[in-house]
């Protein structure tokens, strides 16, 4: 084992995001990974991304491996793979085509020097045997695929609509229901293995007393307000993947409601806004990143 790993300490909407550079040789562990995303043992992270060379050509394409803070492994993030390009420091519009555990996402510094990842497409619908098209009071449209989760405390069943990128998602429309604080999101056991549950409502002029007072149309703007669960972190200050699961699932209600919608949003999630557009089928989505410090990390330390 290495006497010290450098690592580079970065956040993009406050997810903070530990670097590896791939000059560092280390076996990585469930075990390692919670160490070094301790708060108070380690130096602290929601994730983890630990890069290595493709080959040995100079400069090489990085490969990502994707670490959440509990050891589990992810298939995506965003806000990672934006942090690997600013640590990489590539040029304003210079295209970087990195390699994450689903296949390759190229991102680009834009001229504003924020980072902007094509992350790919959405697919809405987790498994297309069991989807459904049931009409719910919290639906503004009827023709896509739920999911139901029961939450114990609030003694209710929750719909979302499920959605894929790499990260399997669940989007309730809506906020995040009264009497479901965020410490429960953030330690509890109601919503199942392995998905992603962002809660997202309309930024209007008027604010309804309830969900139900939502009409179709308050759902045709492109600013919304999002809270996101995610799993292996708990309440997350920003998603990537989210941000772009949820922009499909907008611009598809949109589109039932009124045609000829422009794909385009601003997602207000708690760490800072996220603008997202569709190239083609591809969502991209544009954020901040901020390098935190480069530290020294002793394994045999804990």
């Amino acid at each position: 084992m290495p006497g010290s790993i450098n690592v580079v300490k970065m956040h993009s909407l406050r997810n903070t995001i530990l670097v590896i550079p791939p000059h560092e040789k280390m076996t990585w562990s469930s075990e390692t990974i919670r160490a070094i995303s301790d708060v108070q043992t380690g130096i602290g992270a929601d994730q983890v991304m630990v890069c290595q060379n493709l080959s040995e050509k100079t400069p090489s394409p990085l490969k990502t491996s994707i670490w959440n803070r509990d050891g589990s492994m992810a298939l995506a993030c965003g806000n990672g793979m934006r942090c690997v390009l600013a640590y990489l420091s590539t040029g304003v519009g210079e295209i970087v085509t990195l390699y994450g555990p689903v296949g390759p996402v190229q991102g680009w510094k834009m001229p504003d020097h924020t980072i902007a990842i094509a992350q790919g497409s959405v697919t809405i619908g987790l498994d297309s045997s069991k989807q459904k098209s049931v009409l719910s009071p919290a639906t503004p449209a009827s023709d896509l695929p739920e999911t139901r989760f029961w939450i114990s405390s609030l003694q209710r069943t929750v719909v979302g609509i499920p959605a894929y990128i790499g990260n399997a998602h669940a989007i309730v429309l809506g906020p995040v229901p009264q009497g479901l604080s965020e410490s429960w999101l953030a330690h509890n056991g109601d919503f199942p293995d392995g998905i992603n549950v962002s809660f997202v409502w309309p930024k209007l002029d008027r604010t309804p007393a309830n969900f139900s007072e939502h009409t179709r149309t308050d759902w045709l703007g492109d600013t919304f307000f999002v809270k996101t669960w995610e799993r292996g972190v708990g309440l997350t200050q920003g998603c990537g993947s989210a941000s772009c699961a949820i922009a499909e699932v907008l611009f598809t209600l949109q589109t039932m409601i009124q045609p000829d919608q422009k794909p385009s949003y601003t997602l207000m999630m708690p760490g800072g806004p996220v603008r997202l557009w569709r190239d083609g089928l591809n969502w991209v989505h544009c954020a901040t990143v901020e390098i935190i410090a480069h530290c020294d990390w002793y394994p045999d330390q804990g």
